[in-house]
């Protein structure tokens, strides 16, 4: 059989700590530092290890926004856990900022590291 191969789709996940900062009123998320390279299809799993138990996610966005590496987001069922797919086929560096609700407000915050495409 020939043809073309796709490489074997890896897996990352970002576990987060979210903590609430009373000085700016808003939520910080913490996660291990250094940028996400992706160079392989790859799964990525943001997960709320340590947060607010009512803490949800809701939603993701990038920069940039029209970019085709991304698929849409898939939410587990009990909100803790938001995944996507990075096809990485083309060289890109993306900001994520998630979304998430917290006693039905919805809040948003950035996350630090970006995804780095760097395709094979």
């Amino acid at each position: 059989m020939s043809g073309t191969t796709t490489p074997t789709a890896s897996f990352h996940t970002v576990p987060l700590t979210v903590e609430y900062n009373q000085l700016t009123h808003k939520f910080v998320a913490k996660c291990p530092p250094g940028d996400i390279p992706i160079s392989v299809p790859t799964v990525i799993n943001f997960q709320l290890v340590d947060a607010p138990p009512e803490m949800k996610f809701v939603g993701i966005s990038s920069k940039p926004v029209d970019t085709d590496q991304l698929s849409g987001p898939a939410i587990s069922t009990d909100g803790k856990m938001l995944t996507i797919i990075d096809v990485a086929t083309t060289p890109l560096e993306v900001n994520v900022t998630l979304d998430v609700t917290v006693s039905d407000v919805k809040h948003s915050f950035p996350i630090d590291p970006q995804i780095r495409n760097q395709p094979r």
